[in-house]
């Protein structure tokens, strides 16, 4: 009911840098954190007005611009953990291996 679309950003021609379109967004959010006086029509005074931004939402692409990540390619990946990738032998993309590279290739014992 309450629910702001903040907007949606797509095609072909989308910005490289999506954080700088966010950046007065993100100072308005951080001003209604804090509390803005607001006037109440209905009962004629002014209260304290608090907003939070709580969901973002959108695709694996629209998240890695949203959050200023590299992605899947990166050396960390993951925006939730801190796994590692390798590097490619030979290559420019880092990659999460099954086993680490220095592994003798055996599986590890089940208990």
């Amino acid at each position: 009911e309450h629910l702001i679309c903040l907007g949606v950003i797509g095609g072909p021609k989308q910005p490289k840098r999506l954080y700088t379109f966010l950046h007065p967004f993100e100072d308005e959010l951080a001003r209604l954190a804090h509390g803005v006086s607001t006037y109440d029509a209905l009962s004629r005074e002014l209260f304290l007005l608090r907003a939070y931004c709580i969901l973002c939402l959108g695709d694996i692409i629209a998240i890695q611009k949203l959050l200023n990540i590299r992605g899947v390619n990166a050396i960390v990946p993951c925006r939730s953990c801190l796994m590692r990738g390798f590097l490619n032998p030979g290559g420019t993309n880092y990659y999460l291996p099954l086993t680490h590279p220095q592994d003798d290739g055996e599986d590890p014992p089940v208990s």
